[in-house]
């Protein structure tokens, strides 16, 4: 079976059905009031945004089942890697906020 390319729907997709805090499901529909996105468009998108850090949390523990030491040099490159994508996010944020601000005046 062929994958899907990454933005386009997977009509091959698996449901799931979970249970959510009561506060998780607030947060959801707030953020559905502004973007018009349903609470699992929304839910999915992060998920299907996070597969490659999934893969790698996935395969650390794997290897921490195994009592493979190296499962802490790939749980270390998953936090490095999360932490530069959030540090260049937040360069974005500002960049954009500036350009905002800019065009205001």
């Amino acid at each position: 079976m062929a994958s899907p390319t990454p933005n386009s729907p997977d009509r091959t997709a698996i449901r799931v059905n979970l249970s959510l805090p009561v506060e998780v499901v607030a947060i959801l529909d707030r953020m559905g009031a502004v973007t018009g996105a349903g609470r699992a468009t929304i839910v999915r998108e992060f998920l299907t945004d996070a597969v490659p850090h999934l893969s790698e949390l996935a395969r650390a523990l794997e290897l921490a089942h195994g009592k493979n030491l190296d499962a802490f040099k790939v749980m270390t490159q998953v936090v490095r890697d999360v932490t530069a994508q959030s540090d260049q996010l937040v360069l974005d944020i500002r960049k954009a906020n500036r350009a905002a601000r800019r065009k205001r005046k």
